[in-house]
């Protein structure tokens, strides 16, 4: 369950209706993958920089 203030869902809603789909679909299909990717890409750099650093300290 997810709560936005509302004129987030406006915004949300007017794409959606853009794109001929409900709100929910377009979280599901637009929304959160794209959110993942780019939380993903985040922790896999972290994840590097922190290998590296690892790496440097121990040399």
């Amino acid at each position: 369950m997810q709560t936005v203030e509302r004129d987030v869902y406006r915004k949300l809603r007017d794409i959606a209706r853009e794109r001929g789909v409900t709100v929910q679909e377009l979280l599901r299909a637009v929304i959160l993958p794209d959110w993942m990717a780019n939380y993903n890409s985040k922790q896999h750099k972290s994840r590097t920089a922190r290998a590296e650093r690892r790496l440097v300290t121990a040399s």
